[in-house]
């Protein structure tokens, strides 16, 4: 009665990204008789592999009342290289090589992280330096944050270019409770000139964009001083197109003709400050992104639910708090969702397919 598992995959090019496993075989061996048996992409395989669903994941098929969906995910590739998300039938890259940076903020002693120095689980190696009086703070949006206090605290980074030309998206939690306005994250010159473009907040939240001649911004519409957690995420898309997003929502946008000039110093970000607008940040930051990309108004939304971390040098977890948007929970019916990861040899591997069916 020995019981043997074996799973192996057909890769047609037609998966998440170019090489993705199309077809499974999974085959359960019991003593002399082995079966096979042939599924289509995300079928239900137990799941085995590197990438896993975990605690408190639902079991594949199962009813429930509730309108959002906690679903959690092992991934054990210490050189991630890419990871997707499908809702749905609908796949969210949430981790590729278009993240320049990466900030979880959980001062994690194992990624060689301390109270002065920031590791950038991106893989590019622009690891930030704590200044002044930024603390860590255990209680973040996601594990932990840096708290600010609006008096000579920031994280930088010098001689970092993240990118040379638009389009590129810059996200971060933050929650204040004070009217002042500060910077949230920015990226600036390292000359004697006030380029910059960034996120923060005041009573709203705000866009910034400076090519250097004028200074432009634009400003949100909730309040978001108020002691709570939000999602602010920037798009700089193109000179005439970059827009606010405030919990998932488009609140502005900036259409003047505001070019990235110039694109070959603009080398040096700040996390809580900026030494052209100089405003510091009064409250608390976590989770920090830098996107050589454009994102959608979709790819946002899923930013919102879901986080992604570095636990150690070998294992990741994707935390995904699945709704409809972030007022309002899901519709009854029937879902889907898969998880799918690879690692910077070319490694593939996801978790199996499972169902979920609300009923309220």
């Amino acid at each position: 009665n020995d019981v043997n598992h074996f799973k192996g995959d057909v890769y047609p090019s037609n998966g998440p990204f170019d090489g993705w496993p199309f077809f499974s075989v999974w085959q359960e061996r019991t003593g002399d008789y082995p079966s096979l048996t042939w599924q289509g992409l995300g079928t239900d395989i137990p799941d085995s592999g590197p990438v896993k669903f975990i605690s408190p994941t639902p079991d594949h098929n199962v009813n429930t009342t509730n309108t959002s969906i906690r679903i959690n995910t092992s991934v054990e590739f210490g050189d991630l290289n890419e990871l997707t998300f499908n809702w749905n039938g609908t796949n969210y890259t949430l981790f590729d090589d278009s993240v320049k940076l990466m900030y979880n903020l959980d001062n994690r002693s194992s990624l060689g992280e301390n109270s002065t120095r920031i590791f950038d689980v991106s893989g590019n190696g622009k690891n930030g330096s704590v200044s002044g009086n930024a603390i860590f703070n255990s209680t973040g949006k996601f594990n932990g944050a840096y708290t600010f206090d609006g008096n000579g605290d920031y994280i930088s980074r010098t001689n970092a270019l993240l990118t040379t030309a638009y389009p590129f998206t810059m996200s971060a939690w933050f929650i204040k409770n004070t009217t002042a306005e500060g910077n949230i994250f920015i990226i600036e010159s390292d000359q004697d000139d006030p380029v910059n473009y960034g996120i923060g907040a005041s009573t709203k939240g705000i866009l910034y964009a400076d090519p250097g001649d004028t200074p432009y911004f634009a400003q949100g519409t909730s309040t978001i001083n108020d002691n709570k957690w939000h999602h602010i995420v920037g798009v700089f898309n193109s000179d005439n197109d970059k827009r606010l997003y405030i919990d998932g929502v488009n609140e502005a946008n900036l259409t003047d003709s505001i070019s990235y000039n110039p694109s070959g110093y603009v080398n040096t970000f700040i996390i809580g400050y900026s030494n052209k607008r100089e405003d510091y940040f009064n409250g608390s930051i976590d989770e920090v992104i830098f996107i050589n990309r454009s994102l959608s108004d979709n790819e946002i939304q899923e930013f919102y639910f879901s986080n992604l971390y570095k636990y150690n040098s070998t294992q990741w977890y994707l935390y995904v708090n699945q709704s409809k948007n972030s007022t309002v929970g899901l519709d009854n019916g029937t879902y889907n969702y898969q998880v799918f990861g690879k690692n910077s040899t070319g490694y593939i591997d996801q978790t199996e397919k499972r169902v979920i069916n609300i009923n309220v």
